[in-house]
C-alpha cells in the first residue's frame, strides 16, 4: 500500500489568493533555493542562518526552559562580588545558554557597569532584582565593504558575529519592605513560584538565576 501524501501548499505555480487559509505559512522558516547560475547576496545567506536558528529553537521550546545543570550563583556581601559557576540552560525562546567557565561581576565597579549600560546605573536603587543569564551576540573583527559602483566609497563592517552569554539585573515590580530577609523570601516564593506573570518579566532569551536585594546602594542578600 502506498503512502497517502498531502501537499498543503498545493501547486506552487497555480497557488494564489487564499493560500493562507489552507496552510500554516511562517515566513521565518523560509530557506533559499540554490541552483547553478544563481547570483547570491548577503540576504540569501542570512535567510538560511535565520532558518537554521529557528529550527534549532523549535527543538529547544519542545524540551522546556530552565537550568539543566550547574549555573550556581553566589554573592559575597562584603565585596559585592557575584560569582556564577559553569552550566547550561534553556531559555523560553528555545535557545541553549552554555557557560564554559565561571563568571564574576563586581557590583561595586560602577564605572564598568555604567560603561556597559551607556552611562546609566551609576548607582542602584533600593529594590529587588532578578539576576539573569541572557544570550547576546557581538560583532567582532572588521571586513572591508567594496563599493557597488564607481562613485561609491569603500566601507567597513563586522566580519564575524560571536554568540555569548551575559549576566544582568532585571528590576522586579515589587517593593523591598523593611522586614527580615526570611519573611521577604517566603513572600517572594508564595507570589512568584508558578506565577506566569513573573515569568513574563524575564526576557525570552534569558533564564532567571536568583533574586538580589539592594539597599543603600549595597547588595544585601541573594
Amino acid at each position: 500500500m502506498s503512502d497517502i501524501l498531502f501537499q498543503p501548499l498545493g501547486n506552487p505555480v497555480a497557488s494564489g489568493e487564499g493560500l493562507d487559509h489552507i496552510a500554516d505559512i511562517d515566513p521565518r522558516l523560509t530557506r533559499t533555493h540554490y541552483f547553478d547560475g544563481r547570483l547570491l547576496t548577503a540576504e540569501d545567506l542570512t535567510r538560511d542562518q535565520l532558518y537554521l536558528d529557528q529550527r534549532l529553537r523549535e527543538l529547544g521550546r519542545v524540551l522546556g526552559s530552565g537550568i539543566m545543570g550547574g549555573l550556581e550563583l553566589s554573592l559575597d556581601r562584603f565585596t559585592g562580588l557575584l560569582t556564577l559557576q559553569p552550566g547550561q540552560a534553556l531559555t523560553p525562546a528555545g535557545r541553549v545558554l552554555e557557560l564554559g567557565s565561571s563568571l564574576q561581576v563586581n557590583l561595586g565597579e560602577r564605572a564598568m557597569i555604567a560603561e556597559l549600560n551607556d552611562g546609566n546605573y551609576r548607582r542602584f536603587n533600593r529594590a529587588l532584582y532578578a539576576v539573569v543569564l541572557r544570550y547576546v551576540d557581538v560583532g567582532t573583527d572588521i571586513a572591508e565593504v567594496f563599493p557597488k559602483d564607481l562613485g561609491a566609497t569603500r566601507g567597513f563592517q563586522y566580519a564575524l558575529i560571536t554568540e555569548s552569554v551575559q549576566m544582568g539585573l532585571v528590576p522586579l515590580p515589587v517593593p523591598l519592605p523593611k522586614q527580615s530577609p526570611l519573611l521577604i523570601r517566603s513572600r517572594l516564593m508564595r507570589e512568584f513560584l508558578g506565577n506566569d506573570q513573573f515569568s513574563s518579566l524575564i526576557p525570552e532569551d534569558a533564564v532567571a538565576l536568583g533574586v538580589l536585594a539592594i539597599e543603600n546602594d549595597t547588595p544585601q542578600w541573594l
